[in-house]
């Protein structure tokens, strides 16, 4: 998992900074038992998270979206992930 964080100020008053909701969301990442994060980069702008790189399925990709949810300070998502085709 790649990490890439914008701000260091928090989203909202009193809220998470986009450093603490990328640890959050490579955390619940790391948690999700079904889902291989490894070729996944996390980016976090003002809340807003952004998921680049390749998962194993689409119902990993829809794993992976559902972990990101789970974090708090998560206000959108931009998935970019690719998965990959199944062998013929």
């Amino acid at each position: 998992m790649t990490f890439t964080s914008r701000s260091a100020h928090p989203v909202h008053e009193g809220g998470p900074t986009d450093i603490e909701v990328q640890h959050d969301v490579c955390a619940e990442l790391d948690s999700a038992q079904h889902v291989d994060s490894s070729r996944v980069e996390v980016a976090v702008d003002h809340g807003v998270v952004h998921l680049d790189g390749q998962v194993g399925s689409v119902a990993d990709d829809g794993d992976v979206r559902a972990a990101t949810v789970r974090a708090p300070g998560v206000h959108a998502i931009v998935d970019r992930l690719t998965a990959a085709l199944p062998a013929a």
